[in-house]
């Protein structure tokens, strides 16, 4: 997915309040030797929060399940993915599965704000993002159990495999 100006757009799959179904941008690095790229992800105030985010095709199927099944009346279902990971961690599975570095930068609450608003996001919105930021930072969007699991029948999808199938799409 190369000719985007500026760089080339590395698809990558959704993360609790990260979309792994949205793109990356991964701009060219002026600076660096040999035209080589560097990336960093969009919500860069999550520090050490981990969360364990799933594909919209994992959600999908469960809600598939749920619409037919018969017994999930008045259920509640949490859904997380099987693997928990950090944002370092996920932009190091980026850069493993397409060879593109990537890396993560945590940014102070405030100069993330003023990134998101730099791209013209009103600030009460820029502002409401960092604070979902800082609920991934406060461990609220782990999710805990099999839930999604159980609904589906196997084992969700990792991120790796997320990856590599954004990457070929």
């Amino acid at each position: 997915m190369s000719g985007s100006p500026g760089g080339r757009r590395v698809p990558v799959r959704s993360i609790g309040v990260l979309s792994v179904d949205d793109v990356v941008r991964v701009p060219d690095d002026p600076g660096g030797e040999r035209g080589e790229e560097r990336a960093q992800l969009a919500a860069a105030i999550a520090g050490e929060g981990r969360v364990n985010a799933v594909t919209r095709r994992d959600l999908a199927e469960a809600a598939v399940a749920v619409l037919l099944g018969d017994d999930h009346a008045g259920k509640v279902y949490e859904l997380g993915g099987d693997a928990a990971f950090t944002l370092a961690e996920f932009a190091a599975e980026i850069t493993d599965v397409t060879g593109t570095p990537v890396v993560y930068n945590d940014l102070p609450a405030a100069d993330y704000v003023a990134v998101l608003a730099s791209f013209g996001l009103p600030l009460p919105i820029a502002e409401l993002l960092a604070d979902s930021d800082q609920s991934l930072k406060r461990g609220e969007l782990l999710v805990e159990g099999d839930d999604l699991r159980t609904l589906i029948g196997r084992p969700t999808t990792t991120p790796a495999e997320a990856i590599r199938e954004a990457v070929s799409a």
